[in-house]
């Protein structure tokens, strides 16, 4: 059983992705600030795996990735017209997972759960990863927020579902999470556990390698297995990973 003590470096640990690289590493160096996972879960079944492809959920997604959300602005409307006018399913659950996120990351956070909770009522009959990502993204609001318990019920559904057809960088954002709250707890080992499996998935292909350093979440896991290496009394481990962060932040 978990119970949660705030700290204030996990929970500028959980923000810090909005800021920048360098700063980022900065101030988790001066703060002080984790196996890889024993069993898989078991993961949704064949006939509730379907998954979207389309130009305007992969232009969203990059959009948000990678820019000033207000800029996803005329993006997000366009998904969401055409998905309300198409009656598409799996496409409003992707738009309802996408202005949530916007939405969270404009610090707006009672709107950003109201929407993700629709989209969570819809299931994963319609888009397995966007309900997948939805609950990662439940979890993270939830952790914003300040309200661990229900952050880590989330989280952990998500993991319940996950499994490999999951992109390795979807998972390894999930990971990152499930070790910032076990740090949150004092449970060092475990968080390292957990960041270490982050950053085997972000290594795990070309393609989410690539979204890892151009969202800053590279340098962050790097950072995280640090700090636990430095709670852990391995000091010697924490400066070898502070430095290899600082490199990819440059």
């Amino acid at each position: 059983m978990l119970n949660f003590r705030i700290k204030s470096d996990t929970h500028f640990l959980a923000g810090a992705r909005f800021l920048s690289p360098c700063l980022w590493i900065v101030l988790g160096i001066w703060l002080g600030i984790g196996g890889l996972l024993s069993a898989q879960r078991p993961g949704l079944n064949e006939k509730n795996w379907p998954s979207v492809s389309s130009p305007e959920v992969a232009q969203l997604s990059d959009c948000l990735g990678s820019g000033e959300p207000r800029a996803c602005l005329e993006e997000l409307e366009a998904l969401g017209s055409k998905a309300y006018v198409e009656n598409d399913s799996a496409l409003i659950i992707n738009y309802l997972y996408f202005k949530a996120s916007l939405l969270s990351r404009l610090n707006r956070f009672e709107e950003a759960i109201a929407v993700q909770q629709q989209a969570e009522a819809m299931g994963p009959t319609y888009d397995g990863l966007a309900y997948f990502k939805v609950l990662v993204s439940l979890g993270a609001t939830y952790f914003e927020k300040q309200d661990f318990y229900k952050s880590i019920d989330y989280l952990i559904r998500a993991e319940d579902i996950y499994d490999a057809r999951i992109p390795a960088f979807e998972g390894a954002v999930l990971m990152n999470y499930l070790g910032i709250l076990y740090y949150q707890e004092g449970a060092y080992q475990s968080a390292w556990e957990y960041f270490t499996k982050a950053l085997y998935l972000m290594d795990k292909d070309e393609a989410s390698m690539q979204a890892a350093r151009r969202t800053s979440w590279l340098q962050n896991v790097i950072s995280n297995i640090g700090l636990c290496h430095l709670r852990l009394n391995r000091p010697e481990l924490a400066l070898k990973f502070f430095h290899i962060a600082y490199r990819e932040a440059k």
